[in-house]
């Protein structure tokens, strides 16, 4: 018959079980609990994506002893009206059912957009458009105004916003050499439009110019008037002061007497 198997290193068969729980010394006590916040609150799931709200959120740790450990949300869960709450702060409103369909055979086509022609760079395009959701007036008429100097249309604002977002000489040539190569008016965006609009007006920026110049003079006149004022009465005071003098007087006293050289 083969030879016993050879016993286990360090001891003379298998190590012994562990100790039943309950049983033998204990290990260390746990650790004490540590803050761990309010209770998780109730969470509420919008049936549709809402607005983001920009704040800092509170690590709920540091809840404890601040105004929100006193704040009682839960209770107005039952008296809120969720769903005004969800058509006013939406992200998006809900299509309804059908809405935005096209008149296909299968209501399924959806009516494709025409985007409109930009000839400008995209900044140029932003800037020209803000300016423009100013007038609440055609194109056209921000021209005719401009022309007999409207001016219930020509405010110191306005003229201001034109004056600054004028087209260009080769802005309304690439309007010119769009139209001219078949393109329609139509076709191109707001800006392009209104550059279309007011290239036959002579000398635009400097019309422009001239009636910013008439309607901010009295307001810049009245600033400089009153930087004047206050520049004499402050030299007047200084001249007619009794500390600068002394503060001269011993100013000189202590170079002479120092023999520090002037600066």
């Amino acid at each position: 018959p083969p030879p016993p198997p050879p016993p286990m290193p360090g001891g003379d068969g298998a190590p012994p079980p562990p100790p039943m729980p309950g049983g033998g010394p204990g290990g260390p006590p746990p650790p004490p609990m540590m803050n761990q916040g309010p209770p998780p609150k109730k969470k509420l799931k919008p049936r549709t994506k809402m607005k983001g709200l920009m704040w800092t959120k509170v690590n709920a740790k540091q809840v404890k002893g601040t105004v929100w450990d006193e704040v009682d949300d839960e209770k107005l869960y039952s008296q809120l009206d969720r769903d005004t709450l969800e058509n006013l702060f939406c992200s998006a409103k809900p299509k309804k059912k059908g809405e935005g369909e096209g008149a296909g055979a299968d209501g399924e086509k959806k009516k494709e957009k025409e985007k409109a022609v930009t000839l400008l760079d995209m900044r140029r395009s932003q800037n020209l458009s803000i300016m423009l959701s100013r007038f609440k007036v055609s194109h056209a008429e921000i021209a005719k105004g401009i022309e007999r100097l409207d001016p219930a249309l020509l405010s110191l604002d306005n003229v201001a916003a034109l004056h600054s977002f004028a087209p260009t000489a080769e802005e309304i040539e690439s309007v010119k050499e769009f139209l001219s190569a078949g393109g329609k008016l139509s076709e191109l965006a707001a800006p392009e439009q209104f550059i279309h609009a007011v290239a036959s007006i002579p000398d635009l920026k400097g019309r422009l110019g001239s009636v910013l110049t008439r309607l901010s003079f009295e307001q810049k006149a009245r600033a400089a008037n009153e930087s004047v004022s206050l520049l004499s009465r402050a030299v007047e005071e200084v001249r007619s002061g009794k500390r600068l003098k002394k503060f001269l007087e011993v100013h000189i006293f202590l170079l002479f007497f120092a023999r520090l050289p002037f600066s």
